[in-house]
Order: C-alpha cells, then sequence, then structure tokens
C-alpha cells in the first residue's frame, strides 16, 4: 500500500496523469483505508486536480480521523473550507489549531499566512509570519515566493 501511495504522490507532484494517480490512490487505501499520508494526499489531488471538494473535504477528515492532529492537513482542510464553503470563521479555527500544533512548521506557516491575506485581506499579519518563516528557515524558498 504504501509503495502504490508512493507511486501515486510522484505521478501528482510530477503533474502527470491524474486518472493514474487517481486509481493508484483508491487501490492503496483499498489496501489499507487508515493511511494518513495517503489519504492527505489524495485529498489535494481531488481538489486540485479534479475540483472535487466534497470529496477532498471528506478525504482529509478520514486522515484527521486516523492522524487527529496533523497541522498540514489541518492547514490544507482550513483552506478547502474557506475556498469551498466560504466558511471564514470554521476555517480560522482550523488554522489556529495547525499553527499551535507546529508555530515554526514552514507549510503551515505559509498556509496560514495565505489564509490570513486571502480571508481577511491582513497584509500586516501575513507578512509577519512569512517573514519569521524566512527567519526559521532561511534556506526555503516558500516564504520568499509567498513575500514576493
Amino acid at each position: 500500500p504504501a509503495a502504490l501511495g508512493g507511486y501515486a504522490t510522484l505521478l501528482q507532484s510530477a503533474g502527470r496523469s491524474p486518472g493514474a494517480a487517481d486509481l493508484l490512490y483508491r487501490s492503496a487505501l483499498r489496501v489499507n483505508p487508515a493511511q494518513p499520508e495517503v489519504l492527505a494526499n489524495y485529498a489535494l489531488l481531488r481538489e486540485e486536480a479534479f475540483q472535487d471538494a466534497e470529496g477532498a473535504e471528506g478525504l482529509y477528515r478520514a486522515a484527521l480521523t486516523a492522524r487527529p492532529n496533523d497541522p498540514i492537513t489541518l492547514s490544507h482542510l482550513a483552506l478547502l473550507i474557506f475556498d469551498s464553503k466560504q466558511d471564514r470563521m470554521g476555517a480560522k479555527q482550523l488554522m489556529d489549531e495547525a499553527l499551535l500544533l507546529a508555530p515554526n512548521q514552514i507549510p503551515v506557516i505559509c498556509n496560514v499566512a495565505d489564509f490570513v491575506f486571502t480571508a481577511f485581506r491582513d497584509v500586516d499579519t501575513a507578512e509577519k509570519l512569512l517573514r519569521r518563516a524566512v527567519r526559521l528557515a532561511p534556506g526555503d524558498v516558500s516564504p520568499l515566493l509567498n513575500l514576493a
């Protein structure tokens, strides 16, 4: 199952064959339906490649059932429910929880900064978060690209 999920993630990351990645994720989950990494990555594929917000939300929630305090999955779910349902306060609650769990994790900080800017147009807070991320990981280009 892990190899199937890994191959699906590789296809997804390379932007190649979302249909094949979808089949591989389904196969991996048939073998073991409680794989949080596979569930979260599959959710991202459903959300981005297939614009399937409802399916992605279910997969993110299943991933959080398997691993309840995963800050990256929480932040991805928050972005999804804000984008698909315009639920700003529900998304904010999830983002606050993700940042509390992982205050120094760069992907989480970047997701929170993106959310704060998009949902609340709070440029100052978003910039502070991204500058903190740059200080924490000066070699990571993600916060720099978000700042630009």
